[in-house]
């Protein structure tokens, strides 16, 4: 097994690990279809559709977690608009589009949807797609395309557009005090950074108002506290080529809203309700007992109307077409599940960030690709070689590559000038580029070498 930073070693991956397939799963009294990814980890990557096939990382039997989907709600409407409104699962669909020993790639399409019988559509066709990139270690690369609706008005204005959330699904019995600390959340950046929010808190929920210097954080590195199990984590950079936003109305600077919830707000419509419903079902710890629940722990939301923020009645106001995101608008962030500690996930944040310096000896650097959180590199007729410039203060934890045009040819991988044997990394071809895993992290420079034989 390669050894990683800090004397720790690398994950170990077979290359069966990396399975999908759909199976009957019961979790929480409900049964039903699931698209399961199984990278040989003790949690997996799930889409239910008892969940309306929201992708999940199931951590163990008791306790899910996901990182939301696109949601906005009309100033002439009660109702959130949602996939997970989309109980009779009308438009929501998953499928898996790439699989492989290197990686695992899910699709996933929804509508926003109210809460009624008949779902009706936010502005009558607004839609999303996610595309989940699954690596060997868990690290998860989620794409969100957004494609707001332009066929109706009747909704009104949208007051905001949410993106991401952390939210915790617990199976019942279930207590909050056996699964969360007294600090359900964590957030820590790549620049050194950190705040951590016990519960009860008081004050305003907003992070900005909260520390105003989060708006010159690079990232925001969120992680949920939780007891004798590994933490989810939920990494949304602070920067617009990756993650699109408006100016924060609240504080006036260009950063994404972030929204703290200082309580547990437990709610027992999601997932497994049937039928017709209010958003706002809230539960108790009681109701843990018997039924499923779900528990916010940060909202994010890089477009917020301002009059969001105003009281009053706002049904009458004009539609603005140009406030909302375009059709096409697309975010990126990272999330997962993960027993390391936080070092580690700011790590692979900043790595994603500002990837290392990768510098060509033999064949042409086509650049680092943040939407699949790899570099892309042209070879030669059978290699390519170029130095990757990682240290001991900036480790590239597994990097990946993509070697374009590489054709269906056997490939064999030197480090500094040693093979790689088979049980060091993963390749998976689509098409005719080679996509590859390293399970190794590289604390200096280090001279990679494909070649055919």
């Amino acid at each position: 097994m390669s050894r990683g930073a800090m004397g720790k070693p690398a994950l170990h991956v077979t290359p069966e690990a990396m399975k999908a397939a759909w199976q009957s799963i019961a979790w929480g009294g409900y049964s039903g279809q699931a698209m399961t990814i199984d990278v040989g980890l003790p949690w997996r990557l799930l889409a239910w559709e008892n969940g309306q096939f929201v992708p999940w990382w199931e951590i163990d039997s008791k306790l899910c977690f996901f990182s939301e989907w696109l949601e906005t709600y009309g100033t002439r409407s009660s109702y959130d608009y949602e996939p997970i409104s989309d109980k009779a699962n009308r438009y929501t669909h998953v499928e898996i589009t790439e699989l492989g020993p290197a990686r695992v790639v899910l699709h996933w399409e929804y509508a926003l949807c109210d809460a009624t019988r008949h779902a009706g559509i936010f502005h009558g066709n607004t839609w999303a797609e996610e595309f989940h990139t699954v690596y060997p270690d868990g690290l998860t690369v989620r794409k969100l395309v957004a494609y707001p609706g332009s066929q109706s008005t009747a909704e009104g204005e949208p007051r905001f557009w949410e993106v991401a959330e952390i939210d915790l699904i617990f199976a019942p019995p279930s207590t909050l005090n056996e699964t969360i600390t007294k600090t359900p959340l964590r957030v820590t950046s790549t620049s050194g950074h950190s705040y951590a929010l016990p519960w009860p808190s008081t004050g305003d929920p907003w992070f900005c108002r909260r520390n105003p210097k989060v708006s010159e954080w690079p990232a925001y590195i969120f992680r949920a506290g939780l007891k004798n199990r590994p933490e989810p984590y939920l990494i949304v950079p602070n920067r617009k080529d990756y993650f699109p936003r408006r100016t924060c109305p609240l504080c006036e600077q260009d950063h994404p809203c972030v929204l703290l919830w200082l309580s547990p707000h437990l709610y027992k419509h999601y997932p497994g309700f049937k039928g017709e419903y209010e958003i706002g079902v809230e539960a108790s710890e009681a109701d843990m007992k018997t039924h499923p629940v779900s528990m916010p722990l940060v909202s994010v939301l890089p477009w917020v109307h301002k009059f969001y923020f105003e009281p009053g009645d706002h049904s009458s106001r004009p539609l603005q077409p140009e406030w909302s995101p375009a059709p096409g608008t697309t975010w990126l962030m990272l999330w997962g599940t993960s027993d390391q500690g936080d070092e580690h996930i700011e790590n692979v944040a900043r790595q994603w960030l500002n990837p290392a310096v990768l510098k060509m000896t033999e064949g042409e650097n086509a650049g680092f690709e943040p939407a699949e959180n790899l570099y892309q590199v042209h070879a030669g007729r059978d290699r390519c070689e170029f130095t990757l410039a990682a240290d001991s203060q900036a480790p590239v934890v597994h990097p990946s590559f993509k070697i374009l045009d590489w054709g269906y040819r056997p490939a064999q991988i030197l480090i500094d000038g040693k093979i790689l044997s088979p049980e060091q990394w993963r390749g998976t071809w689509n098409r005719k580029d080679l996509i590859v895993w390293i399970d190794k992290i590289l604390t200096a420079p280090a001279r990679i070498r494909f070649e055919t034989f």
